[in-house]
């Protein structure tokens, strides 16, 4: 499919999208994503069939939508431990993002988003990291990511798929009068995992 009638599918389905989904929703559940990167034009017939828990970090992902238009943040969970081996706090890797999430025969919702990636850890006494929260210079010059999600809607409760690209660009370069929309799909390499949504309204 090309670029133009990808484009052209997404404004027609989007005065339709805009009367077909409630004004405003929240969902909220687990998620878990692969633990290294993956290029989807290469995987192997057998790959899901190999795959363990140890290959997978858990976390949460949650979604607030006005119509077609949706911000999220997926977090990844990994316990931190103090030098005696107790827990003491986690390390959080965030994605933030907002776009657009457009609802298909009542059962399929397709989404896509951008925004920046965050790693902090979180203990008793605070934030564990001087770059956190950022600043609008940081912010600027921090990569983002691209996220595509896809979920089939079971009344209350949805069950998808998501995949994380990093664009290796920055608010800067998309700034710029010489930026080329299309270098952010050079790669597609990135990170794929599955969400169980809970919708609380």
């Amino acid at each position: 499919m090309s670029k133009r009638l990808l484009i052209l599918s997404v404004v027609c389905m989007l005065p339709v999208s805009l009367f077909a989904v409630d004004l405003i929703g929240l969902r909220i559940g687990p998620t878990a994503m692969l633990n290294y990167e993956i290029n989807p034009e290469e995987v192997d017939e057998d790959f899901f069939a190999n795959l363990e828990i140890d290959d997978f970090s858990l976390g949460l992902d949650a979604r607030f939508n006005l119509t077609v238009f949706e911000v999220n943040a997926l977090a990844l969970i990994e316990p931190k431990t103090n030098d005696d081996g107790d827990l003491y706090g986690a390390n959080i890797k965030a994605n933030i993002g907002a776009g657009i999430s457009l609802p298909l025969l009542d059962i399929i919702r397709l989404g896509v988003f951008a925004g920046p990636a965050l790693n902090f850890a979180l203990t008793p006494e605070g934030i564990e990291d001087d770059d956190f929260p950022m600043s609008e210079d940081e912010l600027f010059a921090s990569n983002l990511f691209l996220r595509l999600t896809a979920d089939v809607m079971l009344g209350n409760i949805s069950v998808g798929g998501t995949y994380i690209l990093d664009t290796n660009t920055n608010l800067n370069n998309i700034l710029d009068p010489g930026f080329e929309p299309g270098d952010v799909f050079d790669s597609l390499i990135g990170q794929a995992g599955v969400s169980v949504l809970f919708e609380l309204f």
